[in-house]
């Protein structure tokens, strides 16, 4: 009986190893496609200024959506899973790198309220407060 018991315990044991390493990789998996979001709205809001798209009515969807991101990403670091190209500085240094994110949405906030009130040409002078990932980036990413 105590040999089933400890092969019970042991199997249980061992596979919680298995499903922590597999979170591990679904919070960084998590956190990439965060970031490739952030990037892709950044992209749009820039086609939007450049005039190489006409979804105008979309610019301040996008700004939202980076708001969205940008608080979500605050939620999506605490833990502190190292891996991918985030640097361990992160959680070194909390109160900094949660600091941008949370600027970041403020803006971004900011920029789609001008956007629906005053308009896309308006809300374009205030949109480079949004493009700030080299700040972020080159504290707290690791180039891999």
């Amino acid at each position: 009986m105590r040999i089933i018991v400890f092969k019970l315990i042991f199997i249980v044991l061992f596979s919680f190893s298995g499903v922590v390493q597999s979170k591990d990789s679904d919070v960084i998996k998590y956190r990439q496609n965060l970031m490739k979001s952030l990037q892709y709205h950044a992209g749009a809001l820039g086609s939007i200024m450049r005039k190489k798209v006409e979804f105008t009515d979309n610019f301040a969807y996008h700004a939202d959506a980076i708001e969205a991101i940008s608080r979500s990403a605050q939620n999506a670091f605490k833990p502190k899973v190292i891996g991918g190209t985030s640097s361990p500085d992160i959680w070194t240094n909390w109160e900094d790198f949660n600091q941008k994110f949370f600027n970041l949405a403020n803006s971004a906030s900011e920029v789609a309220k001008i956007a629906r009130a005053e308009g896309v040409d308006k809300a374009s002078k205030q949109v480079s407060s949004l493009f700030v990932c080299k700040s972020c980036h080159d504290i707290y990413r690791i180039e891999k």
